[in-house]
């Protein structure tokens, strides 16, 4: 049994056609096809119904599918938490910036690597469509980042926190107010990101105002200079951190505090599997940072 077969497999079970999937991994379909019946004599059990007009999973295939999406998944944090530890090892790290426009990152990155100046460290800032700036690819050993979103298996401490504001057309009927309240924004359309994680998005929408209602969605970007100018094009609205305003100057846009928003939080976050000597130094130089920023210790998540 390869793992190849158990991909085919896993990929067949999600399009049910066997030309799709095949065209999916790159392969003819006739050698798809032969993979499969091999994995099936392998297995000794009939994994798919076949018929002219359709392919559905067997009962054993169905429990099988299961596994072989928990063995893929393994093996692929297998390579992840390897290639963190090479980088460790060669000394380098990999520091993945989803809240880059926060005053504290550049002395963080300072901090680090006045302490560190044997480590060749590699930052990424990411765009929104990624809130988890690369720990969930494992492109990132460490980073930091906006939060709420799904931390499960990270260490997470929380640097600070930063109150939300809207970003409205200049043109607004509400442009003129001194502050909002989150009923005033829930019918306008929004502009949408392409985030997979819901609690990050779900947050980012005020989905804890809709009483389960969903938003009326306008058009996408997953930058932030990208949804500032579909906002000064009247496309829609959004919300950001209260800093990333105060560093922004865009003509058709202006920035209106929404009282009863939560703050966001700005955390600092790694996988605990992949916890390194590295890692732990940048995370103690985050909260270090942040520290003398607020005057007072950060929380930890």
């Amino acid at each position: 049994m390869e793992l190849r077969q158990l991909r085919y497999l896993v990929t067949l079970a999600e399009e049910l056609h066997f030309t799709r999937a095949a065209a999916q991994e790159h392969i003819a379909v006739g050698a798809f096809s032969e993979q499969i019946s091999r994995l099936e004599r392998e297995l000794g059990t009939p994994l798919f119904l076949r018929t002219t007009r359709q392919v559905e999973l067997t009962e054993a295939g169905a429990a099988i599918v299961l596994h072989a999406r928990r063995v893929l998944r393994e093996v692929a944090e297998l390579a992840i938490t390897a290639s963190g530890y090479a980088r460790s090892q060669a000394g380098m790290l990999s520091v993945g910036l989803g809240a880059a426009d926060v005053h504290v990152t550049p002395d963080i990155l300072r901090t680090f690597t006045s302490a560190h100046p044997e480590v060749a460290l590699h930052a990424h800032q990411y765009g929104y469509d990624d809130p988890s700036a690369g720990l969930r690819s494992g492109a990132s050993d460490v980073a930091v980042l906006w939060g709420p979103q799904t931390t499960d298996g990270w260490l997470v401490h929380q640097l600070r926190t930063e109150p939300r504001v809207a970003a409205l057309p200049s043109d607004h009927v509400l442009a003129t107010r001194k502050s909002l309240c989150a009923d005033d924004l829930l019918g306008e359309a929004w502009l949408d990101v392409p985030a997979s994680d819901p609690v990050w998005r779900d947050f980012w929408l005020l989905a804890e105002h809709r009483d389960g209602g969903a938003p009326r969605m306008g058009s996408s970007s997953s930058t932030r200079d990208g949804l500032l100018e579909l906002v000064s094009a009247g496309q829609g609205i959004s919300l950001l951190p209260r800093v990333v305003s105060q560093h922004v100057t865009l003509p058709g846009v202006c920035f209106i505090p929404v009282e009863d928003a939560a703050h966001c939080q700005i955390l600092v976050a790694a996988p605990v599997q992949r916890l390194s000597p590295l890692v732990g130094s940048f995370v103690a130089a985050a909260l270090a940072v942040a520290g003398r920023s607020t005057g007072s210790s950060p929380g930890a998540g």
